[in-house]
């Protein structure tokens, strides 16, 4: 029996697709959406709240927000960690995992990635890999850690981690499949919980 490899996702507004640099690139770049907190928005459940969208700065943000080459960009910096929304709700088989790790470019050669203290779809290993369970349908977040001397720019649609897709057989490269609603992923009993929501 042929292996059904289809992994379907939801991109949320403002987020982007997953980006696939080649054939034999391991992981799918996803792209920041904006700096989030770890609650979930009231109007989209799915989606976490924002604190910062890349908009014109305001509420004490002045002075961390910078304009160039047309953008709004956030200076991280040095010792300061943010929750960065990635912008998509993944639909996973329950054979699956996904796993994000900071992409390898040079620039990001100061910078840590986290997992964040209690909530259990995300569990970092010695290598310092996220995992994201198959029943999780809320959007994965990457806490971003600036362990430079520099601030660390970061904008909407930047490329900062990356997420493999595993199974029983390892490294796996599904066929993804973007769809129109978040229904269309199917629903578990976990949704978009979090902090202990399996009773755990």
């Amino acid at each position: 029996m042929r292996e059904n490899n289809e992994v379907r996702y939801f991109v949320l507004p403002r987020g982007s697709p997953l980006f696939h640099g080649s054939e034999q690139a391991t992981g799918y770049d996803a792209c920041v959406r904006a700096i989030v907190s770890t609650d979930f928005d009231g109007s989209l459940k799915c989606q976490r709240k924002d604190l910062y969208g890349f908009g014109k700065p305001e509420g004490g943000l002045e002075n961390r927000v910078v304009w160039e080459d047309g953008r709004y960009v956030y200076l991280l910096q040095p010792g300061e960690a943010v929750n960065i929304g990635l912008g998509i709700v993944l639909g996973m088989k329950p054979s699956w995992t996904a796993m994000m790790t900071r992409r390898s470019s040079t620039g990001l050669a100061d910078m840590d990635l986290l997992s964040e203290p209690g909530m259990p779809e995300w569990i970092k290993d010695v290598m310092g890999n996220i995992f994201i369970d198959s029943d999780f349908r809320g959007e994965p977040i990457a806490r971003l850690l600036n362990l430079g001397r520099k601030e660390f720019p970061i904008w909407h649609g930047r490329r900062l981690v990356q997420i493999a897709f595993l199974n029983g057989k390892g490294v796996r490269h599904p066929t993804l499949t973007p769809v129109r609603s978040i229904s269309e992923l199917g629903s578990t009993i976990r949704g978009n919980g979090c902090h202990g929501s399996s009773g755990k």
